[in-house]
């Protein structure tokens, strides 16, 4: 079907990213990761932002990405700009900048990373603890109908027998 092809799975990635914030939220977070692992080998945050810009799978944050890298290369701070274009908060961009300071960006990306999951998963849980019982009176629902619809007209059967 239309969903199958390279356009069709274009489009179901961009409406997951739109529709389920979960989803662009755990992308980011990998984005975030794959920079950490660029910059603990010692690699430029700006190669990396370049290089996740050319190849990263979804187009929205390749699109993103490529923004930021173009602020880099017009002298935008590379937090600043990626704050700026939605990737991460003000907040996190906070933490990175001082970090890089430091001298310690990778550890801090690895912690932010850790956070987003952390908050996703937590946010899975809670949905689950209110999914799990709604499915469970679903169920038994469908039982009781099954139940009915079956033995409703056996009744009424031996009924006209007697």
């Amino acid at each position: 079907g239309l969903f199958g092809t390279q356009y069709g799975r274009r489009m179901r990635r961009w409406i997951a990213g739109r529709v389920f914030s979960s989803v662009r939220t755990l992308r980011l977070a990998d984005v975030l990761q794959q920079m950490s692992v660029a910059v603990g080998e010692g690699r430029p945050i700006p190669g990396a932002v370049s290089t996740l810009a050319r190849y990263h799978f979804d187009p929205t944050i390749r699109h993103e990405l490529l923004v930021v890298r173009n602020e880099i290369e017009q002298g935008v701070p590379v937090w600043r700009s990626m704050a700026e274009a939605g990737l991460i908060s003000q907040a996190e961009a906070k933490v990175l900048q001082v970090a890089g300071e430091q001298g310690s960006p990778a550890w801090a990306m690895q912690q932010l990373v850790s956070v987003r999951r952390l908050r996703i998963w937590r946010q899975f849980e809670r949905l689950g603890e209110f999914i799990s019982p709604a499915l469970v009176l679903l169920l038994a629902i469908l039982v009781i109908y099954q139940a009915c619809s079956v033995f409703l007209p056996l009744i009424k059967l031996m009924e006209g027998l007697l």
